[in-house]
């Protein structure tokens, strides 16, 4: 069998368990397409007051519990808790909490379930993550998520910490609203036409040792002019991603010294090298992210 055929028949590394050939690996090369989130194709007709689809009239007359960070990652950071800091209610400070002490009420049952497949690429996207991390040995992990997939759970973690007002700044409850231009509701449907400056970007600094940690960090990213989320800065896990969601100049917020939408997060343990690839339809270039790691104890 040659190289191509023998790639071609492995299992594909965006984990969907089929022949690569069959699934993300083109002629081209590696691409996953985002999955589809089309809220019309709905049974339901109603507008809950207390669901920030609501707009799309296509809620559930009930509001289900909502973590404000998907139940999928937190599964993946630690078994039952989790050290957390940045919610307004915290005070500054860092506190062990249970999952349950991190539940939201601001979507229906019928929008939490048509996002439960974002939460569930969030859940693998960290555990790939995390087996980068932590395996010092051969054979190289090599792992295949969409991009826009990845921005969309980010723009789901952000409606759930700033619709329920969970976001501080300098440790007090943030009154700010959200922006209006950003429209979860078209953003989570049409990923591909989020531009540039609107996306993802990986905070990483070049050369610095990566620290695994069972943690996560929330702030928010205020408009400039008008003191409106337009985003947030989050630590989860140790690596340092952000999103901004409305457009506005990025220097003075901390993602001027970000990576937009990069191309790969390569992981360095030693003599060996993983990869997480993002798939992008845009028409960009899109820089590696390289995070040295100290080897395993």
């Amino acid at each position: 069998m040659g190289e191509a055929k023998r790639k071609a028949s492995l299992p594909c590394r965006c984990g969907e368990r089929l022949p690569a050939g069959s699934c993300c690996l083109t002629k081209r090369g590696w691409h996953k397409k985002p999955a589809l989130i089309d809220f019309s194709m709905s049974k339901e007709s109603g507008s809950h007051a207390g669901c920030y689809l609501r707009n799309t009239r296509t809620c559930s007359s009930k509001i289900s519990g909502e973590h404000l960070i998907s139940e999928a990652v937190l599964q993946v950071l630690s078994d039952q808790m989790v050290e957390v800091s940045g919610f307004h209610w915290l005070k500054g400070e860092k506190k062990v909490l249970t999952f349950a002490n991190l539940v939201t009420n601001c979507l229906c049952t019928n929008h939490n379930s048509a996002l439960s497949k974002i939460d569930s690429v969030g859940g693998r996207f960290f555990a790939a993550f995390q087996k980068c991390c932590t395996t010092d040995s051969k054979p190289s992990l090599n792992f295949l998520f969409s991009g826009h997939d990845i921005e969309r759970w980010l723009l789901r973690t952000l409606a759930a910490s700033a619709v329920s007002n969970n976001l501080s700044a300098n440790h007090q409850k943030l009154e700010s609203k959200i922006h209006p231009k950003i429209n979860f509701a078209e953003m989570l449907q049409h990923p591909t036409q989020w531009k540039r400056p609107l996306g993802m970007y990986t905070m990483q600094p070049v050369g610095n040792t990566f620290t695994q940690k069972a943690a996560l960090s929330f702030g928010p990213i205020l408009m400039i002019d008008t003191n409106e989320i337009v985003g947030f800065l989050s630590d989860i896990q140790g690596f340092h991603v952000s999103l901004l969601a409305a457009d506005q100049n990025i220097e003075g917020t901390g993602l001027e010294r970000g990576f937009f939408r990069p191309g790969k997060l390569i992981f360095k343990l030693g003599d060996v090298t993983h990869s997480i690839q993002f798939s992008w339809q845009d028409e960009l270039d899109h820089e590696d992210v390289t995070l040295g790691l100290l080897p395993q104890a």
